[in-house]
C-alpha cells in the first residue's frame, strides 16, 4: 500500500513539474554569412581536374534558421535546425580572373547564387551568468541540398575579337554538413533572445554540370564534375518563444 503511494505521490509530482517547466522554444535566427577557404576564393587557377576544391567566389549572404530547442536538464539539451543560407557570386571578380585565365575581355552576369538548405541537429550546453543571461555552445551534424550559381560570361577575344557567349546552369547536389559554435542567450519568462557565431563547413560533389556555348556553330554543351567546399561562419541574431 505504502509502495502504491509512493509510485502514486511520484507520478503525480513528475506531471506537475512537467506541466509547470517552460522546457521548450521555438524561434528564428537571421544573420550574416561570411565565406571561407576555397568557397571565398578568387583563384581562377583552382578550375582544373586536379583541384581538390573549386573556387567558389561567394560573396558575404544570408543565413536564417528556425531552431527547436529542448532541455533535457537546466544546462543540457538538444536542437534542430531547419536552415537556408545564400551566398551570392563576385561578378566583377570572376569576370577579372578568367580574363586573366583566357586572354578574353570577359564580364559576368550572374542570375542564382550559391543556395544551401537543410536540416541539422545536435546538443547544446548552457553555463548560466544569473538566472536569465547564459553562454551558449552547440554542435551539430546534418545533411543539406546544395545549389551551384547560374550565370553567363560574355566578351570578345583579343586576338581575333570573335564574340563568346557562354551559359552556366544550375545544378544541385547532396551534402553532410557539420557545425560548431556558440553565443549568449538572454530568458525572460516567455521569450529568449539569441546572439550566436557558428562556422558551418561541408564538401559537396557536383556531377554533370551543364554549360552551353552559344557562340559555337552549333551551339556546344559542355558538362563538368567538381567539388565545392562550402565553408562559412555566420552571425546570427534571433529570437524564440518558449513553451
Amino acid at each position: 500500500m505504502k509502495a502504491r503511494l509512493l509510485i502514486i505521490t511520484l507520478l503525480i509530482s513528475a506531471v506537475t513539474f512537467g506541466q509547470s517547466t517552460r522546457h521548450s522554444s521555438l524561434g528564428l535566427e537571421l544573420g550574416a554569412s561570411i565565406p571561407l577557404s576555397n568557397y571565398a576564393s578568387y583563384d581562377a587557377s583552382l578550375f582544373s581536374d586536379t583541384s581538390t576544391s573549386y573556387p567558389g567566389f561567394a560573396k558575404t549572404g544570408l543565413m536564417m534558421r528556425m531552431v527547436y530547442e529542448h532541455r533535457l536538464t537546466h544546462n543540457f539539451g538538444l536542437q534542430a535546425d531547419f536552415m537556408f543560407g545564400y551566398n551570392n557570386v563576385d561578378q566583377l571578380a570572376l569576370a577579372d580572373s578568367l580574363s586573366l585565365k583566357t586572354d578574353v575581355d570577359l564580364s559576368v552576369t550572374a542570375t542564382r547564387p550559391w543556395n544551401i538548405g537543410g536540416i541539422m541537429v545536435g546538443p547544446f550546453f548552457r553555463i548560466p551568468f544569473g538566472e536569465s543571461f547564459s553562454f551558449m555552445m552547440r554542435a551539430k551534424i546534418g545533411g543539406i541540398g546544395v545549389y551551384s550559381p547560374e550565370y553567363s560570361i560574355t566578351g570578345t577575344s583579343n586576338e581575333d575579337q570573335s564574340k563568346l557567349e557562354y551559359y552556366q546552369y544550375v545544378n544541385k547536389t547532396f551534402a553532410f554538413i557539420w557545425s560548431a559554435g556558440a553565443g549568449f542567450q538572454y530568458r525572460t519568462e516567455s521569450y529568449s533572445f539569441n546572439l550566436y557565431g557558428d562556422y558551418l563547413n561541408a564538401k559537396a560533389d557536383f556531377v554533370d554540370v551543364t554549360g552551353q556555348d552559344w557562340s559555337a556553330t552549333p551551339p556546344e554543351e559542355s558538362k563538368v564534375n567538381f567539388r565545392q567546399e562550402v565553408k562559412a561562419i555566420t552571425l546570427t541574431f534571433g529570437i524564440s518563444y518558449i513553451f
